[in-house]
């Protein structure tokens, strides 16, 4: 039971330096840090964390850790036909913009309560986007909708 937490903690701090090293370097280190529209940055965001889960953060886990788990995702992923991989992974890729947009959501409602309980102005900042704490929040939200999900196909299949 102890080394199935170790694992966890390790794969949530993988997780979570992967998911802050993307925001450095696309939110920050880019142009779209600077943009206007919203739903272009979490679209960007979104698809660079979601290509990045998928071919290195996922491979990680899977090589470093052997985690039983991603193995075994892996080798159902591979047994497939090559549509349903695709499909698959667009899927994943909606789920990583998703977890975004959740992220967003969580800094836009500390903001404005921040704002509403200080008394601020309406256009400050009390919390601007920044790597580890975004990898904090982009960590529990993912864990958060794996664990969502596997509750339901738990539901489906019957297994309680």
């Amino acid at each position: 039971m102890k080394k199935f937490f170790d694992e966890t903690k390790v794969e949530w701090l993988i997780r979570f330096w992967t998911a802050g090293a993307v925001y450095f370097f696309v939110g920050w280190g880019t142009n779209l840090g600077g943009q206007t529209s919203l739903i272009d940055y979490i679209f960007f965001l979104g698809i660079a964390i979601g290509i990045f889960e998928l071919y290195i953060t996922k491979t990680i886990i899977r090589h470093i850790l052997k985690s039983p788990k991603e193995y075994i995702r892996y080798k159902q992923h591979r047994e497939k036909e090559l549509l349903q991989r695709v499909v698959s992974n667009l899927l994943f890729l909606l789920k990583s913009i998703f977890i975004i947009l959740v992220v967003s959501s969580i800094y836009s409602s500390i903001n404005q309560l921040a704002i509403y309980l200080f008394e601020l102005s309406n256009d400050q900042i009390f919390l601007p986007g920044e790597p580890i704490l975004f990898g904090v929040f982009y960590t529990l939200v993912y864990t958060w909708i794996e664990r969502i999900i596997e509750r339901i196909n738990c539901r489906i299949k019957g297994v309680q």
